[in-house]
């Protein structure tokens, strides 16, 4: 099992890194499609692009882990990271940064909003290890 969950977290993490790098790098091109003389869109949106492609890394981490906690029963914690990019983290984060930052507030919600589900994911995924582990030793142990 955790040669699999391994697995998917590089494979994951691949895809969004790649795909996130794309998003960064070719943020001018990607706005240059929506405007082509609204320099403070263009502006603004290849900032935007830039900070969340960065952010986007973490994407493939916690949504395997997500998967994971559902997949094994745990309804509830795989629900949790589920909802915490884009609710239980970027909520609060979206109340508050605007009001100190302003409009790159707006803009950096979401990558912190990741950074934290990220965070929040590394000790879930540690405590899961910890009962895997446990159970391959008593699996061991029963010699089964």
């Amino acid at each position: 099992m955790k040669e699999t969950i391994k697995t998917s977290i590089v494979w994951a993490t691949t895809f969004c890194l790649l795909f996130g790098l794309g998003t960064a790098f070719f943020s001018h091109e990607i706005m240059l499609q929506f405007t082509k003389n609204d320099m403070e869109m263009i502006r603004v949106g290849e900032l935007a692009l830039r900070v969340n492609g960065v952010s986007f890394i973490f994407f493939g981490f916690y949504t395997v882990y997500s998967f994971l906690f559902l997949v094994i029963g745990k309804a509830r914690e795989g629900f949790f990271l589920g909802a915490c990019r884009q609710g239980i983290c970027f909520m609060p984060v979206m109340l508050i940064f605007p009001n100190i930052m302003g409009l790159n507030g707006i803009i950096f919600a979401q990558p912190v909003a990741d950074i934290l589900s990220a965070i929040i994911t590394i000790f879930m995924a540690y405590h899961l290890h910890e009962n895997l582990d446990k159970a391959q030793e008593e699996l061991v142990m029963t010699g089964q």
